[in-house]
């Protein structure tokens, strides 16, 4: 009778183990690929500050405050302006392929309105200590905490998404050019959209190169060439309205095609 209730022991720290390795290789799988794993989604307490919020989720070294989205209503009535009027250009330009238009209306009409509001720093101390940059929060909000990113992803100028590995220390232009190596002599500006819903428009050809905050993971690019029809003022209205996106609704878009990159981001 021991020695039964011994191996039924065994079996079942055995079947423990084999979860906790099921587990960890998902992950794992999930951190080389670029997959997205769950966020925590926690409703806030009427009244309480983000820093507040902040505090009382559990600690998760996955966790990425960078990329918090916090989601206000009130802010998708301007939102949902920037969205008809993407579409309304895409629809009415002659300037830009059809398949270029076609491609980056299929991703923007799947996209949803979220009424994301970027935060400067999702420090719970840093905000206590500047009250001013500690909003309130309401019951209509909603708080996703992700998980860190290991990918920066670019937006081609045909509207596709090549995602990478995040290289510590690269540029735009370092992604660009594994990406799309055959325009990046032909690519003046970037827009690159941080997972923090900031957007940086930065020149990165050799005769307007600008200092630049590098692409932290989680990241999207988009910088189409100069002769590829895309304006500068339809490249910022897209790159507002895709600071609104959280970085795992890009890289989960079924809208949009993914491609390859031609190498690796040196």
């Amino acid at each position: 009778m021991a020695n039964m209730g011994g191996d039924a022991v065994s079996r079942a720290i055995v079947r423990v183990l084999l979860g906790v390795l099921a587990c960890w290789s998902v992950a794992l799988h999930a951190q080389v690929s670029g997959q997205v794993s769950t966020p925590l989604v926690s409703a806030p307490v009427e009244g309480e500050r983000l820093s507040d919020w902040l505090l009382r989720q559990p600690n998760d070294p996955r966790a990425y405050p960078t990329g918090l989205n916090w989601q206000v209503p009130s802010e998708r009535y301007a939102q949902a302006g920037r969205k008809r009027d993407l579409l309304v250009w895409l629809a009415v330009s002659e300037t830009v392929p059809p398949t270029s238009r076609e491609n980056l209306a299929r991703m923007i009409n799947a996209l949803p309105v979220t009424g994301r509001v970027p935060v400067p720093l999702a420090d719970p101390r840093w905000l206590q200590a500047h009250p001013k940059e500690d909003p309130v929060l309401h019951y209509d909000h909603a708080l996703t905490l992700p998980h860190r990113p290991s990918t920066v992803s670019v937006l081609t100028h045909d509207g596709k998404r090549c995602t990478l590995p995040h290289r510590l220390g690269s540029e735009a232009r370092d992604y660009l050019k594994a990406c799309q190596p055959d325009s990046i002599d032909r690519v003046d500006r970037a827009w690159v959209v941080q997972p923090d819903g900031t957007v940086r428009n930065f020149g990165i050809a050799r005769w307007n190169a600008q200092a630049q905050d590098e692409a932290a993971p989680g990241a999207l690019i988009w910088a189409p060439a100069r002769d590829s029809g895309w304006s500068p003022q339809f490249s910022t209205l897209l790159a507002e309205f895709l600071s609104t996106q959280g970085f795992d609704a890009i890289l989960s878009a079924a809208a949009l095609t993914s491609v390859d990159p031609a190498s690796a981001v040196m």
